[in-house]
């Protein structure tokens, strides 16, 4: 993986390239802290590109719905499809909004709850703060790379590694 360094990119095409990233994922990780634990669990987000968000339907009795309740509202998504990863950082709002969860759900939130209208189920909302971007070429490609490095003596360069702001 290459350096954090100068990619010729705009921070445009860097921005985007991290949202092309997260539509595609159909789970990432996420990561909340509490005053004693670090916490990661896969969860199936819903993205909104457009308004630079990642909605999850959780239940309402879950432990990072009760580590925000405690004021813990910080959270890391990690997200990762085909050789590009990408890691915001940022808050996660609680919603009972129940038009937007119908909005979101899909058959395969039926294995957890009845309907969008189930009282155990709420929206997180994260709102990302920052981000930065890991994007490299497939597998046969870097080979490629590597060699070539190799007889000009040079490090490779495998790819993007940028921070990139998240709004």
């Amino acid at each position: 993986m290459a350096r954090e360094e100068d990619t010729g990119k705009t921070t445009e095409e860097l921005v985007e390239r991290a949202w092309q990233i997260v539509r595609r994922c159909d789970s990432v990780v996420l990561v909340t802290v509490d005053e004693h634990d670090i916490l990661a669990r896969p969860m199936n987000p819903r993205c909104d590109a457009d308004e630079t968000v990642l909605h999850f339907l959780t239940d309402t009795a879950s432990r990072k719905v009760r580590q925000m309740a405690a004021g813990y509202d910080r959270a890391v998504v990690f997200c990762q499809h085909g050789n590009g990863y990408v890691s915001f950082s940022g808050k996660l709002t609680r919603s009972d909004d129940r038009e937007k969860m119908r909005a979101l759900w899909s058959a395969f939130d039926s294995a957890w709850w009845e309907s969008p209208e189930d009282p155990s189920l709420c929206l997180l909302t994260f709102c990302p703060t920052a981000a930065e971007l890991w994007d490299k070429p497939n597998a046969l490609a870097a080979v490629a790379l590597l060699i070539a490095g190799k007889i000009a003596g040079e490090p490779p360069r495998l790819g993007d590694h940028a921070p990139i702001p998240a709004r």
